[in-house]
């Protein structure tokens, strides 16, 4: 490159977009420098004493701004005192990136920073907002809300200004925006330098004529850092449109981006047109050219449960009530509209998960099978030659089936759907059963356990799939644990017939379950989200049309296939799961957790409970300690599904590991005992109040937690691919849980085993305490971060006060 346009003497190292001039670093540090310092100067932006808050998101044009105006402010002597102010949106692998490049601006510039989530202040992030609303109109949230959380930012600091990144190509592409959507009231003020909504605190925009690709250039040259990567649902945005056609037409002629916003500050409004009255939103003292604001319409929909009615419906569904009734709208008729809405078509949904979790009632029956049947194949008219060992395999061919049937499901899921995956593991059932009821051979009762293990494997990864699917998000959690309540209930059928009736009976009553499942279910829809996977969209809808509401099928349709493309953009690789940090932590969790829950002795209890109570020479009947058993896992199940969004996760966690452990420690104490030769005759009740604590402890939190947190820990790019290895691992553990505890029996006795599962427990407890965080209530992004290893401070509830008004933001931020 030829010598610097200035005639330093020194080489040039780049040619300025702006002007074609040839410059040196040097010389175009001042330029760049020096052309901030007149926009500056000639709007008149800052008056000395002005406290500014820099709006930093960690990217190239609020950390360039930040710096400019440092270097600016000492040589020039504005007399400013900078803070930065950051909106942390709460989306994952771009926000809390950007995060940590702002926290090094500030210690870098020396200035203090406040950041703001929308969590805090709206109860939600971008995620859970995405997750509802679907990829189309995230933008729109986000932008309502970013803005209202600069302008509290704003006032929650008290600064005199507020300063944006906004440059040359963000204006020239907002006027393009505006003039495409006929918005002009927007394209009135879009140009302007420095705007006031009515807060008293302006914006002001310093680098609203210097070009993106000179900011580039400055950061680069200056070596300054900052955070590159495009929001992850910003692809989507309307804005990116008129970016490509800006960019399209500055190839041709670079000064087209000054030409456009020259265009757009000479635009005046006419006076007959009436422009929107500045008010107060009466519900959050936000100003608004709205009795309700724009925020509060949306934050209102997404509350209620139905996120669409906040773009563009919130309205229609006023309008729609005051019609009807001939009068104004008050909350009461919103509350009316909105409830109505949300409980059509959910009769349709709960018909057709109780109908698919039938199976998973027959697969508790098949989980518990063997320890009802022990005594029976044992016995000496069973027509099946029985030997111990064939108890092992019995129990572990279970779970080899349940294995091997990991990688086969998966690819069955996405080959032939979920319904058809269903139905599938209810005929292995069926046959299952059949094979165990009429078994002459114990080769045949093997194979029938091993496709028990399959079908369950099966039924267990489709099952809750299909159920998110159809499910309404409101009802999703409470329909998903039908499943496991379902299995719980198999598990105390066939611990209540099992020991007083015939195999080839208990596995009738076991068939008939399934084949009522097979009558039923086969004509329940299919998942509608398969069927858009499949490109089959009409199918979908009539799919949608018999779970949805007549008005939501079109809506929900495209949500559905907003997220199938945001899936497939976003799909995580198998590697990912040890190379980043935060998905290595969650798999050693899982890990632990899942392998832990049959360490906790879980798998030998159910097989085994009526072995270990006739051992223990329990003060009651075995059978119906085996009952009670199970009666209470199902009744501590249900409580606990009741109180892990209030008491948490960890809590019930290492309290359930801890009391379990207990639980188990006094049981094989006991055994120690008793195979010592020590009298406990007077200790008979020990065992069957162990036994019992332990089914309320281990249901109470180890049963049920990590099957939440499986879902919580991984987000969504890696979430099937995380809940698949957490799935083998808990084959795997059950497994290897089952062939210890028969090799230390016949070696040692009851009491190793035990030992072995109750300091397993108590392991799980410090594990707990320590390691795993705390979910409740915890945004994916917020997760994310503890896993990360950065802390997360409770940040206190943004109520702040109004400049003016009444002096309060009443918006409900829990």
């Amino acid at each position: 490159m030829s010598n610097c346009s200035t005639n330093c003497g020194k080489k040039a190292v780049l040619k300025r977009p702006k002007t074609g001039d040839v410059l040196c670093k040097e010389c175009f540090f001042e330029a760049f420098e020096t052309e901030v310092h007149f926009t500056i100067s000639r709007a008149k932006l800052f008056t000395p004493g002005t406290t500014v808050a820099v709006a930093a998101s960690g990217g190239k044009d609020s950390t360039v701004l930040a710096y400019v105006l440092k270097v600016l402010n000492e040589r020039f002597n504005y007399g400013l005192k900078l803070v930065l102010l950051s909106i942390d949106e709460g989306i994952t692998g771009y926000r809390d990136d950007s995060l940590d490049t702002v926290k090094r601006n500030r210690d870098d510039y020396g200035m203090p920073l406040k950041i703001l989530s929308y969590k805090d202040l709206y109860g939600w992030t971008m995620d859970e907002i995405v997750a509802e609303i679907g990829r189309k109109n995230n933008c729109t949230f986000c932008g309502v809300f970013r803005r209202q959380a600069l302008d509290r930012g704003a006032v929650l600091l008290n600064v005199d200004c507020l300063v944006t990144g906004h440059n040359a190509d963000d204006i020239a592409e907002t006027v393009l925006m505006n003039i495409l959507r006929g918005d002009l009231a927007r394209l009135n003020r879009c140009t302007a330098i420095k705007t006031d909504n009515g807060d008293g605190i302006p914006r002001v925009k310093p680098l609203k004529y210097t070009y993106e690709k000179e900011i580039v250039m400055y950061a680069y040259f200056k070596q300054l850092v900052y955070f590159s990567t495009e929001c992850v649902f910003a692809p989507n945005a309307y804005r990116g449109h008129a970016r490509v056609l800006l960019k399209d037409m500055e190839k041709i002629d670079p000064s087209v981006i000054m030409n456009i916003i020259h265009s757009g500050e000479t635009l005046k409004v006419h006076e007959e047109v009436v422009m929107p009255t500045l008010m107060k939103c009466s519900r959050c003292s936000y100003v608004s050219s709205q009795t309700v604001c724009k925020a509060c319409v949306l934050l209102e929909g997404l509350n209620r449960g139905l996120p669409k009615l906040g773009i563009g419906k919130s309205s229609k569904a006023k309008r729609m009530i005051a019609e009807q009734n001939n009068r104004s709208v008050s909350d009461e008729n919103i509350d009316y509209f909105y409830q109505s809405q949300m409980f059509s078509g959910r009769l349709s949904q709960l018909i057709a998960v109780v109908t698919g979790s039938l199976t998973a009632l027959s697969d508790g029956m098949q989980y518990g099978w063997s320890s009802p049947a022990l005594s029976v194949l044992q016995s000496p008219s069973s027509p099946i030659k029985f030997e111990d060992w064939h108890m092992v395999w019995l129990e572990n061919l279970y779970m080899l089936g349940g294995f091997i049937g990991l990688p086969l499901t998966i690819y069955l899921l996405d080959k032939f759907g979920r319904k058809t995956c269903m139905l599938m593991a209810a005929v292995e059932n069926l046959i299952a059963w059949i094979l165990l009821g009429t078994a002459t051979s114990i080769e045949l009762l093997l194979f029938a356990r091993f496709l028990a293990g399959f079908g369950a494997d099966v039924n267990f990864v489709a099952t809750p799939t299909y159920i998110a699917e159809i499910a309404d998000k409101q009802i999703r959690g409470r329909l998903g644990s039908i499943i496991y309540i379902m299995m719980l209930i198999g598990i105390l059928l066939i611990y209540s017939v099992g020991p007083f009736v015939s195999i080839a009976a208990s596995s009738a009553i076991g068939a008939s379950v399934v084949i009522i499942q097979l009558l039923t279910f086969s004509f329940m829809p299919k998942s509608p989200y398969y069927l858009l996977v499949k490109n089959n969209v009409e199918g979908a809808r009539k799919s949608l049309q018999v779970l949805r509401p007549a008005d939501e099928v079109e809506d929900e349709l495209k949500e559905i296939a907003e997220v199938i493309k945001k899936e497939n953009e976003e799909r995580g690789r198998p590697l990912d799961l040890f190379k980043v940090k935060s998905y290595r932590k969650a798999f050693l969790i899982m890990t632990v957790l899942n392998v832990g829950q049959h360490f906790s002795g879980i798998s030998v209890m159910l097989m085994n409970i009526h072995m270990i109570l006739e051992d223990a020479a329990s003060i009651i009947s075995v059978s119906t300690a085996a009952i009670i058993f199970s009666a209470l896992m199902l009744i501590s199940c249900i409580v606990s599904a009741i109180l892990i969004d209030k008491a948490g996760r960890k809590f019930l966690l290492y309290t359930s590991s801890f009391l379990t452990g207990i639980s188990l420690l006094i049981l094989a104490s006991y055994f120690a005992a008793k195979n010592a030769n020590v009298d406990v005759s007077n200790y008979n009740w020990l065992p069957i109040l162990s036994v019992m604590l332990y089914a309320i402890c281990f249901k109470w939190g180890l049963g049920l937690v990590p099957i939440v947190m499986t879902a919580e820990l991984y987000p969504t790019n890696i979430k099937a691919l995380g809940c698949a290895v957490a799935d083998a691992m808990y084959i795997i553990g059950g497994g290897v849980s089952i062939f210890l505890f028969h090799a230390l029996l016949e070696r040692y006795g009851l009491e190793v085993p035990f030992f072995l599962f109750g300091f397993c427990c108590l392991f799980i407890g410090v594990f707990s305490i320590f390691v795993i965080p705390e979910t409740k209530g915890r945004s994916l992004e917020e997760i994310q971060q503890m896993l990360k290893g950065n802390s997360i401070t409770d940040t206190e509830k943004i109520h702040l006060l109004s400049s003016t008004g009444n002096g309060s933001y009443n918006v409900n931020y829990e």
